[in-house]
C-alpha cells in the first residue's frame, strides 16, 4: 500500500532526515504540536518516529511537517505502518 493511503496512526514515520539531526532537533520540531509524547531516531538510517497521544494530533503534525525543508532536505512524514 502506498504511504499516502496508510490509515491514520498515533505514530508518525519520519524519513529523509538530515545526517546531523538528532533526537533533540526532532523534539523541538514536533513538540510544538498538541499531544506530543516522544521522538525516536533509527541510528545511521536518517529516519525516526514521532509519537502523539491520539490520531487527531498526529494528523495535524503530519499535515504541517510533511515535505518541510529541514537542514537542506525535504523530509517525508507518513503514518507508521501497523
Amino acid at each position: 500500500m502506498p504511504d499516502e493511503y496508510l490509515p491514520p496512526s498515533k505514530t508518525l514515520f519520519l524519513r529523509d532526515l538530515p545526517d546531523n539531526y538528532n533526537k533533540d532537533h526532532l523534539a523541538i520540531m514536533f513538540k510544538r504540536f498538541a499531544g506530543f509524547k516522544e521522538v525516536r531516531i533509527v541510528p545511521g538510517r536518517n529516519m525516526g518516529f514521532a509519537e502523539y497521544d491520539d490520531e487527531t494530533n498526529a494528523i495535524a503534525a503530519k499535515e504541517q511537517t510533511n515535505g518541510m525543508e529541514v537542514g537542506g532536505k525535504n523530509i517525508k512524514v507518513t503514518f507508521q505502518r501497523q
